[in-house]
């Protein structure tokens, strides 16, 4: 049996003890809460008298800042002999494009904002020459023919004269 004086003694043992024991729990979640504290120093646009009063979501928006990289991007076009064209920026896809070679309507090409424009060759040909249309009959005067290769031009016409002739230069 416990004497009437050593229960006060006791009853202090207690709640000291009692104290010790769930004080370590709280000091292990200082220890735990001392790395956000380093988070917050790093920070250089608050002090850190500020970072001590921050909620722990403000001290994570503050480290998950966006950070935009500059990356590169590169426009390759196919062209109709085989070969292609490559154009290349710094940059997002925004800054290169391309267009394939789709002919005889469509010449490729790719174009980037550090480079420009580069292009596939011409497509081929496949009008005729306009010696072959020069001189023949035509119907109406001032009336064009069909579409003839004067040169390099493919999409040249030769004009029908009031003789009745086609005339090519």
């Amino acid at each position: 049996m416990i004497s009437s004086k050593s229960a006060p003694t006791l009853a202090l043992s207690l709640v000291l003890g009692l104290t010790l024991f769930l004080g370590l729990p709280l000091s292990s979640v200082a220890v735990a809460e001392e790395p956000a504290l380093e988070l917050a120093a790093d920070a250089p646009s608050e002090s850190p008298a500020t970072n001590l009063c921050a909620a722990p979501t403000d001290l994570l928006a503050v480290r998950e800042a966006p950070v935009l990289l500059a990356g590169s991007c590169t426009a390759t076009a196919d062209c109709w002999d085989g070969s292609h064209v490559t154009c290349e920026a710094q940059g997002t896809s925004e800054n290169c494009s391309f267009t394939d070679s789709s002919c005889p309507t469509q010449r490729g090409y790719c174009w980037s904002s550090d480079e420009g424009f580069k292009y596939c060759p011409s497509c081929p040909c496949s009008a005729p020459s306009c010696d072959d249309i020069d001189g023949d009959p035509c119907g109406k005067p001032g009336t064009y023919s069909r579409t003839c290769r004067l040169g390099s031009n493919c999409n040249f016409r030769c004009i029908c004269s009031t003789s009745g002739f086609y005339l090519c230069p």
